[in-house]
């Protein structure tokens, strides 16, 4: 497969600091220095202690907690 027909395809490795959980990542705070600014999700891609999510891996999750069945928005939760 030539260079432009990989610019669409996905990476063959998971990456941690992309924002995109991949692999065996459990959540991805994005750029790596800014995980210390992320409550939920430390600099391996792991959820932090008490973490069931991460609020920027899931719009379902609000302080590291997911969203109760009760709750309404116009989003896939």
């Amino acid at each position: 497969m030539n260079r432009r027909c990989k610019c669409f395809s996905e990476p063959e490795e998971s990456f941690c600091g992309n924002l995109r959980v991949e692999g065996d990542e459990e959540c991805d705070a994005g750029l790596l220095g800014t995980e210390d600014n992320d409550a939920c999700c430390d600099k391996d891609c792991k959820l932090r202690s008490k973490a069931m999510c991460s609020d920027k891996n899931s719009p379902c999750c609000q302080n590291c907690q997911f969203h109760t069945t009760t709750f309404r928005m116009n989003s896939i939760c």
